[in-house]
Parts: structure tokens; sequence; C-alpha cells
């Protein structure tokens, strides 16, 4: 592949910060990444303490990418790198991560004697420059090198404690530490406690009435809780979907919306043709929502080739976004008693047949057509244009 070479005043411009060089490498675009560091002119950034632990990371994250036989040699050249940036600036977080790619690297006493050494420092109530979740869990990193479990249980506890909401921060922290478990063969379930809330992609037929759903809203809330869903991915279209987006926000659940079209274009077509009450139920989830995205500027009436364009984002953002929490994805979705595994609902089928093809967790809740709203796959014509086609850009 060729080089590209830009201008110098492109890169003053638009020089890629270190900040966002981190986000792409936990995102798991280690490659772009990289390409970014380049681009941004920081690999020969050699006194610069913050360059240098950046590409420590690049290189950690690589060696964690490379054949057994080949990892000791590319972890070495990442605690090399995290040195060089602790001896211009020492700091806890390049200090254990020197201690910890050591180990890794195979010099396990240098690796303990750093961890222990670490330890001193950070309980002599010196004044070092760090948020009070970093230093806790510097601090569980440290005893987990010196394999006190039971002391970096308590110390990832109380890190998680400093920063409740720190979700990347805990991913970071639990993969580091898995790492190094993993090495040991030490025990992992004790971290489980500690994982980031799980991630759910939701989706349900419209056939839902207002009056007797109860029992339906009982067993969402039901299923939330036994997953720990903090994070919720779906539409918000009249009967299911708002079901399940409302127990979202009851428990405290950020709830992201990808819609199909225009706010509204999607209520003329998802939640004005039913029940009165649905209108204000959309209004409040719509207003509680942490983010909403709609995907196309679509407004002929509905499409198909619409929604499953927006189904398909959702499944992808859900499970995008447990992979960056070092967390798990799971679907749910509201089908009807109709033929089928999955129901009459066209949409609703493919989506859960994909997630199941996918490997991933579901479930699946079976609840009646109590509105009279035909399902998709009962209809006789087809809905929707015939000439629209899905097409994937990359935009330079």
């Amino acid at each position: 592949m060729s080089r590209f070479h830009f201008p110098s005043e492109f890169l003053i411009l638009y020089r890629p910060t270190l900040a966002a060089i981190i986000t792409a490498v936990r995102a798991g675009g280690l490659k772009h990444a990289q390409a970014m560091f380049e681009a941004g002119g920081y690999e020969d950034r050699f006194d610069d303490p913050a360059a240098l632990a950046v590409k420590g990371r690049l290189l950690k994250s690589r060696a964690i990418l490379q054949e057994p036989e080949r990892q000791r040699e590319a972890f070495a050249a990442a605690a090399s790198s995290y040195a060089a940036a602790d001896r211009l600036s020492p700091q806890p977080y390049t200090r254990i991560n020197v201690a910890t790619l050591s180990w890794l690297a195979g010099d396990r006493a240098t690796g303990r004697a750093m961890a222990q050494d670490l330890l001193i420092w950070l309980e002599s109530n010196a004044d070092i420059a760090e948020t009070p979740y970093f230093l806790a869990a510097t601090r569980a990193e440290a005893l987990t090198l010196l394999e006190d479990y039971a002391g970096a249980n308590a110390a990832l506890g109380e890190a998680i404690v400093r920063d409740p909401q720190g979700w990347e921060d805990h991913a970071s922290t639990i993969r580091q530490l898995e790492l190094i478990l993993e090495k040991q063969g030490g025990p992992t379930a004790w971290l489980d406690r500690h994982r980031p809330p799980r991630s759910v992609y939701f989706s349900g037929h419209l056939g839902v009435a207002v009056e007797g759903s109860e029992p339906l809203t009982e067993q969402v809330r039901r299923i939330l809780e036994e997953e720990q869903i903090g994070f919720g991915f779906g539409a918000l279209a009249a009967g299911a979907d708002l079901v399940i987006a409302e127990c979202l926000l009851e428990r405290g659940a950020e709830l992201h919306l990808i819609l199909p079209n225009s706010v509204e274009d999607f209520i003329a077509q998802s939640i004005a043709p039913y029940d009165r009450a649905w209108r204000a139920r959309f209004y409040r989830c719509l207003a509680a929502a942490s983010t909403v995205r709609c995907e196309t500027q679509l407004a002929e009436g509905y499409q198909p080739l619409g929604m499953q364009l927006a189904s398909d984002v959702a499944m992808g953002s859900a499970l995008l976004h447990a992979r960056r929490l070092a967390s798990e994805a799971v679907q749910l979705a509201v089908i009807d008693t109709g033929p089928g595994e999955f129901g009459s609902g066209l949409e609703t089928a493919r989506c859960a047949r994909a997630w199941r093809q996918s490997g991933g967790r579901q479930h699946l809740i079976r609840w009646p057509r109590t509105a009279s709203v035909i399902a998709s796959g009962a209809k006789t014509e087809p809905e929707g244009r015939t000439d629209l086609r899905l097409a994937a850009l990359l935009h330079i």
C-alpha cells in the first residue's frame, strides 16, 4: 500500500490528538490508531513522555495479537517505550506498565520488584498528579502481579467507587488484569463483579395494546435485571419498542435510539397510526435518550430497507459498545405468536436470526398481537419501494 504525504499545513490543522488515538485503540481500530500516530508526527517525539506512552500502548496492543513465541520480544519493546516516558516524567501509569510489560516479556523478577516498589511509592503520601481512580487501579494491577488477589479485588472495587461512570477506564483496567491473570493461570471470576454493565439490542412488534401490557413490562424488567443491562440500542416504535425503552430508562440505563428516518417521519409512520397513548410515551423516551441517530432521509411512507439499515446499525452499535467496555451485548426481542421460531414480523425475525447466527445470546419474549396490527409476514403485498438498494460508501 502506498503511503500518502500531506502538506505540513494540513497536519497543523488536522493533526490527530493522542486522546483520539487512544480512543481508536480502545475501539479496536489498531491499524487506524497507528496511522493516526504516524500522521500526527508522534513517531519521532522522543522528548515527549505522552507520545512515548501512547507509542507503548500501541506496541502493547500489537504484542497481544502476536503469536505466543513472538510475544515476549514485542512486550519488551512496549516496556521500553513506557520506560522512556517514565524517565522523562515518572508517573504511576507509566511505571505500572513498565512493570507489567516486563513481567509479560518474561522478566518476572523485575516486574514483581517494580510492582512492590510502586506500592511503596503509592503509600508514601507523595503528591502524585493522578486521578483517584487510576491510583487505586494501579494498586490493583500491582497487587495482581504479586498474586495478592484479595487485595487486588479490594483495590479495584475502590477504584470503581472513585469513578463509578468511568466505564472505558474500568474496561481498560480489566483487560490489563485479564492479561496478567491469563499468564499466571490465576482466578478471574473476581473480575466479573467489576465489569461495566451489559448492552442490549432491543426490538419487537407493533401489535402490543396499551391496555393489558403490564405482564410484558414485568418480563422485560426481569430480563434487564438478570442481565444487568446498562445500555440499550434500538428504535422507538409504538408497542414493544416503547415498553422496552421505558424499562431501560426506569432502571437508569442509557438509551441510544437509532431511527430509520427523521423523527417527524418516524412519528408519522410508527407512532401516529396507533393508540394515541403511545405518543406521549414516545416523547418522554425521546427526551430522556442519551443519543438519537436518524439513518436516512426517506420520507415516502414506510420503507423496510430503511428499517433494516437502522436495525443493523443498532445491532452493530450494541456489539461495538460492549466490546469497548470489555462487557457483553445481548438481544431482547418481543416476537408474536405467529408461525415460525421468530413469529410473523419479518424485520424482527430477520434481526433475531442474524443475532443468533452471530453467536450472541438472546432473549425472546412471545407476546400475542393484542392490538389490531397486521404482521408484515401476513401482508399480501410487499411493502416499500422496489427500486431502493443499500450501498456502503467510504468517505475519505
